[in-house]
């Protein structure tokens, strides 16, 4: 199930990029309120096993950085450091 949440995320994004370049405001619209909705099933997804929570959890933490605009440089080694001590946790 997370699979296929993640998957729908990234597919509304990728439609969204589309849009936002084509300058297509109702389709950006559209859009920006599937990625909300389906935004809000995965903050909603209660993880099935450790496999699952370990994505989650990167996943979550990806989109932090993503925000953020972190794409290489202290955060990013701010990030292996935080999955390291998940790991040891998990």
């Amino acid at each position: 199930m997370l699979d296929l949440l993640l998957a729908r995320f990234e597919q509304h994004e990728a439609r969204l990029v589309q849009a936002i370049d084509g300058q297509d405001v109702a389709a950006i619209n559209g859009i920006d309120r599937q990625l909300r909705l389906v935004w809000q099933e995965i903050l909603a997804y209660e993880p099935a096993d450790d496999t699952e929570e370990r994505r989650l959890f990167i996943f979550l933490l990806d989109s932090i950085l993503s925000e953020i605009g972190a794409r290489d440089g202290h955060l990013m080694r701010v990030r292996e450091k935080v999955l390291d001590l998940y790991r040891k946790r998990t």
